[in-house]
């Protein structure tokens, strides 16, 4: 019997710090089609939610560097830019598009939205947040941001949820 319990905890535990994938999505930016897709391994409704850009990675590559971090339980939203090639004026448009479109779908009662991307928006993120307010609306929600080199520094960096 206490076999089958502890066989039945650790299913239970290997259930609960699984990403799930809840969704996918194309949109449309700069004339091209992107996909992202939503994964989930949140225990309550209240949890900081990331949003995370990296080129050159797959979802998959991401979500198993992050599941190295301990215990996750928040909702990731990736953009799947694997085998993009953007210029950095490119870039910021798609953000821009990419939030407003996550946004648009999503009521925003998470605790913090955080941005982790490994692009440089430096000129867009040092702008008066009152201009960007003005012309992006949503894109004021993001409470941090964080630029890594690649996935394997999330937890690195402290950046994981």
């Amino acid at each position: 019997m206490n076999k089958l319990l502890t066989l039945l905890l650790i299913l239970v535990g290997l259930f609960c710090n699984a990403q799930s994938k809840l969704f996918s999505h194309e949109f449309e930016s700069l004339n091209q089609k992107f996909n992202y897709a939503l994964y989930s391994n949140a225990k309550v409704s209240k949890q900081n939610f990331y949003i995370i850009i990296l080129e050159n990675e797959s979802p998959d590559k991401i979500l198993k560097n992050i599941s190295k971090c301990g215990n996750i339980h928040s909702d990731f939203i990736i953009l799947n830019l694997e085998n993009q090639n953007l210029t950095g004026v490119n870039k910021e448009q798609l953000l821009f598009d990419f939030i407003n479109d996550i946004t648009s779908r999503r009521k925003l009662l998470d605790l913090e939205m955080v941005l982790i991307l490994n692009t440089d928006f430096t000129n867009y993120y040092s702008q008066n947040r009152n201009d960007r307010k003005k012309a992006n609306g949503f894109l004021n929600e993001i409470n941090k941001t964080y630029v890594v080199k690649n996935s394997n520094q999330f937890c690195a960096k402290n950046t994981s949820p």
